[in-house]
């Protein structure tokens, strides 16, 4: 007959829920895009964010993320595929060395973007930034801050989807 110990299967539990926990949270993390990524997509396969292999800036469920997603360089990789249907972060933040992205497309998956966030375009930025996914504001009366602070009147941010 076999004996449980007195703490019968409880840490074993708990170190189960605490490994679980920690891989849910590794997939969620604000990120860079990378200059070399892996493919076009959002959500990758293999490395196109600077958080790691397969993690992306958001999350796949939910409608509340504090996610930042950051583009600031030049890549091999510059229109961006949406290709989740539930994709859910809170900013998108173009920076100094940002290429000229489009991120989505107007007929595409749409950005589920928790309020109180931003789409913004910082003040060096040398090229106009585009983001043509539909967007969609979570929350019940949600709000939400899109910015260009270009000091170059020629950079645009251009935005192309649907907003609701």
């Amino acid at each position: 007959m076999m004996k449980i110990p007195r703490f019968g299967l409880a840490p074993v539990f708990f170190a189960f829920v605490a490994v679980c926990l920690s891989v849910h949270s590794m997939r969620a993390a604000s990120g860079t895009w990378s200059a070399t990524p892996a493919d076009a997509n959002w959500v990758p396969t293999g490395t196109n964010w600077s958080n790691g292999s397969a993690l992306f800036p958001g999350a796949t469920s939910g409608t509340t993320n504090a996610d930042v997603a950051t583009f600031n360089s030049a890549s091999t990789q510059t229109g961006i595929t949406i290709n989740s249907t539930t994709l859910n972060f809170k900013s998108i933040l173009f920076d100094t060395s940002a290429a000229a992205f489009t991120i989505g497309s107007t007929g595409g998956n749409s950005l589920l973007l928790t309020s109180g966030g931003s789409i913004t375009m910082n003040a060096a930025v040398a090229n106009t930034e585009t983001v043509n996914a539909p967007i969609s504001i979570q929350g019940a009366g949600g709000s939400y801050t899109i910015q260009n602070n270009a000091t170059d009147n020629s950079k645009l941010l251009n935005i192309g989807g649907a907003i609701t």
